[in-house]
């Protein structure tokens, strides 16, 4: 049997703004992935707020802002008997 689940997964980004938007990846001050997935997610808006104030480099902490993103994700689990 397989069961097919739905759900969607919502969080907190820091998006630079770029022509192509591009977003933190936590390994470092001054590094951004183009794939969404490979970001850092924060649950709550001021966290991610508060890191973008203390941890993203100053010179680019202008062309950032924190942004709201969601995730549909579809999973099959199958049932072994």
């Amino acid at each position: 049997m397989t069961t097919t689940t739905d759900r969607l997964t919502v969080a907190w980004l820091i998006e630079l703004n770029a022509s192509i938007p591009t977003y933190w990846d936590g390994r470092g001050n001054e590094t951004f992935h183009y794939n969404h997935n490979e970001a850092i997610r924060f649950a709550r808006q001021e966290d991610a707020e508060r890191v973008l104030l203390w941890i993203i480099h100053a010179k680019l902490r202008a062309e950032c802002k924190v942004v709201e993103h969601a995730w549909r994700e579809v999973r099959e689990d199958h049932e072994t008997r």
